[in-house]
């Protein structure tokens, strides 16, 4: 196990190469927006970055898991190429067939989606750039579960440097506004499915096999249920917003959740790797006791990023964005915390994939989605993107509980819930008592207290005895012998 946690350690961090790169991209795009677009313009952007999103996960969420798991699973490697084959033809096509329905009706969905005609280009190029974003997105996928980080991070890397180096081009210097991100995106997207391709082409060979599509389907159509509530959840109170309080708000929210979202790529580097790492380790006699530890180590992290990113959400914003912006801190600490709930509930609750049972991952998808535009209808029109924040929280925290009891059921491992949740309300104390006193201006006593209570919350997961000398040696043997290997 050890050497196993070893290559765990080596994976996350290739992946975390990608993870750190985007939020710094991040920043670089958002004083460029910011300053090139106005808050109705950026929540033009907002929008149809949630029907991409949506129109991807239609295409390929759950179908990836389905694919990566009987590779995983599968020893022959006839039967690996086939399963890879029959999976990746199949995201094509249908992909190619929704997305060319769709595009003969874009002037429609522009009206419909803008209330005005006037972006249906914009549109028409977002929607020409799908297909090859599901592409790219699979051919990452494979490698990941061909234990091929490095090549994945190559693909993912260069996809995101690429697009961010022409729409500096496109926007910045030929000064073509909205349309310029798009072409910069189809032209990137493009380029990297011919990347990937190259990459991954061992893998395929001339068949096609309908029992292993029905195997990959049975397995992966739940996630894809899963995945598209998690689009309802993230992305639903957008159009609330818009519909309550006006693009402008939209354009705010987007950017406080910009902010939050570095919690998401930090851990992603971890979530790359985690799956292909379960179902490779999970019968071994100390899987269970090595989830929980991994769940300790991946909690603390995860609330030092939290209560850092909303301790200084408004000197971020200060510095990368304008004015018209700064409102948008008050959102930060909910979209923080709604993302670690989503992490260490989704990505923790192992027993649903080991066993096979992912018709829980549907129906707990479905109850936490219908909660969440329940809560968006209740809170947005009196709160605004504030009741929107607390609505993603919630929803998640749903979701979390009811997958974690389903594989708990399913595949139990001994986590240390009790002292967890203690370590979140002092996390949650520790910034309400920050908004609520040194939030508001932005001056060195305010930041030297920041950094004093960040400090301070890094001696509690010792005092819960999350972790210890033995845990902090066990993780300083992994990364001297990962660094060594």
């Amino acid at each position: 196990m050890i050497t196993k946690l070893t290559r765990l350690l080596k994976e996350s961090a290739l992946y975390s190469l990608t993870a750190i790169a985007s939020p710094l991209i991040g920043i670089i795009l958002v004083p460029i927006y910011t300053r090139v677009f106005s808050p109705d313009e950026y929540g033009i952007i907002e929008l149809v970055a949630t029907v991409t999103a949506l129109l991807t996960i239609l295409l390929i969420a759950g179908l990836e898991n389905g694919i990566g798991r009987y590779y995983v699973d599968t020893v022959s490697h006839d039967d690996k190429r086939k399963i890879a084959t029959t999976g990746i033809a199949y995201l094509a096509l249908t992909a190619l067939t929704l997305i060319t329905i769709l595009m003969a009706f874009s002037n429609k969905l522009a009206s419909l989606l803008f209330q005005s005609g006037d972006y249906s280009k914009v549109l028409l190029l977002a929607l020409a750039c799908v297909p090859f974003m599901v592409m790219v997105a699979s051919f990452t996928n494979l490698l990941r579960f061909r234990l091929q980080p490095l090549r994945a991070v190559v693909l993912a890397l260069g996809t995101l440097l690429l697009q961010t180096a022409l729409i500096i081009i496109f926007v910045v210097i030929l000064n073509m506004g909205i349309i310029g991100i798009y072409i910069a995106m189809l032209i990137t997207q493009l380029v990297f499915t011919l990347v990937g391709f190259f990459l991954t082409y061992d893998s395929y060979a001339l068949v096609f096999s309908w029992a292993r599509l029905k195997l990959i389907l049975s397995f992966g159509l739940p996630y894809l249920l899963l995945s598209f509530c998690y689009f309802i959840m993230t992305n639903s109170d957008r159009y609330f917003l818009n519909y309550y309080h006006g693009l402008a708000e939209v354009g705010i929210y987007g950017i406080g959740y910009k902010v939050a979202s570095v919690i998401g790529v930090a851990v992603i580097g971890f979530q790359l790797a985690w799956g292909p790492f379960i179902y490779s380790t999970y019968k071994d006699e100390d899987a269970k006791r090595t989830f929980a530890r991994v769940f300790n180590y991946v909690s603390v992290a995860a609330c030092i990023l939290v209560l850092g990113l909303s301790l200084f959400s408004r000197e971020i914003l200060y510095i990368f964005a304008t004015s018209q912006y700064f409102e948008a801190y008050k959102v930060v600490p909910f979209i923080c915390a709604a993302l670690v709930i989503y992490t260490l509930g989704g990505y923790f609750s192992v027993g649903v994939g080991i066993a096979k049972k992912t018709i829980h991952v549907a129906w707990t998808g479905m109850v936490a989605a219908l909660v969440n535009l329940l809560l968006n209808w209740l809170l947005i029109p009196r709160f605004g993107m504030q009741g929107a924040a607390v609505s993603v929280v919630f929803s998640f925290l749903i979701l979390a509980v009811l997958l974690m009891i389903m594989s708990q059921r399913l595949f139990k491992v001994p986590y240390q819930f009790g002292t967890n949740v203690i370590m979140y309300f002092i996390t949650a104390a520790i910034i309400a008592v920050a908004y609520l006193f040194i939030m508001n201006d932005i001056t060195w006593t305010n930041a030297g207290i920041k950094v004093l209570l960040l400090v301070v919350f890094l001696a509690v997961p010792f005092i819960l005895k999350l972790l210890g000398i033995a845990e902090m040696k066990h993780l300083y043997a992994l990364v001297t012998r990962a660094g060594r290997e």
